[in-house]
């Protein structure tokens, strides 16, 4: 009888080990909600540092490609524009005979009256023409206002045809640039010749009988 109750007595001290272990590794719904709560606001709490941290991000980026573009915005005001590749300029040569010819004339009126009936506007206005013409080396032009023939250099041209096959570029002589440069077209030298340009006479300009116009009637140590 005693090893019986002994028996139960055994039984029941297991049964109480076996239910107090249970209840230790039990967690009460209370604990469970307030464990889900304080979870639920770290992920929270997490997210909204995240958010925080994109958008200081994203303001940084567009600060710094607003900046950007006020630099290059900048850059662009700062470089001036060049307009000025399109200008013609002209060499001294012509620029001095443009001044030259630009300055009114102190000449009286009749002062080629020995050689021609022309005033000495007209006359010098003719020579300014001539000059710019052989600065320039437009012999096209000048050869329109030769008198044919004309010998030049001991080359007999009867027509412009004959003056422009002169290949005057490569003989031309700097000398006789040089004269004409210098030349002021203003009350030169003149006889019952003609009107002389240059101070050797390289240039010799008349007016033709029965024309009514001024030409060229001579022209010396053109070449080389």
């Amino acid at each position: 009888m005693k090893k019986k109750y002994l028996s139960i007595i055994v039984i029941l001290c297991a049964f109480l080990v076996t239910a107090c272990g249970t209840n230790n590794n039990e967690t009460t719904p209370e604990e469970n909600t307030d464990t889900q709560q304080n979870t639920t606001t770290e992920n929270d709490t997490d997210t909204e540092n995240d958010n925080k941290a994109k958008s200081n991000a994203n303001t940084e980026t567009s600060s710094a490609k607003e900046n950007s573009s006020l630099k290059t915005e900048n850059d662009s005001k700062s470089v001036p524009s060049d307009n000025t590749s399109d200008a013609t300029s002209e060499s001294p040569a012509q620029e001095n005979s443009t001044l030259q010819s630009s300055q009114p004339s102190n000449t009286p009126e009749d002062y080629y009256q020995v050689c021609t009936s022309f005033t000495a506007q007209k006359v010098e206005s003719f020579a300014s023409n001539v000059k710019a013409q052989i600065l320039a080396r437009d012999w096209e032009g000048l050869s329109e206002n030769l008198s044919y023939p004309i010998t030049i250099n001991g080359n007999t041209c009867t027509d412009s045809a004959d003056f422009l096959a002169l290949d005057i570029d490569s003989k031309i002589s700097q000398d006789f640039l040089d004269a004409i440069e210098a030349e002021t077209c203003q009350q030169m030298f003149c006889n019952y010749e003609g009107i002389s340009m240059g101070a050797e006479g390289q240039v010799w300009i008349n007016e033709l009988s029965g024309s009514s116009e001024l030409k060229i009637t001579a022209i010396n140590g053109m070449f080389e």
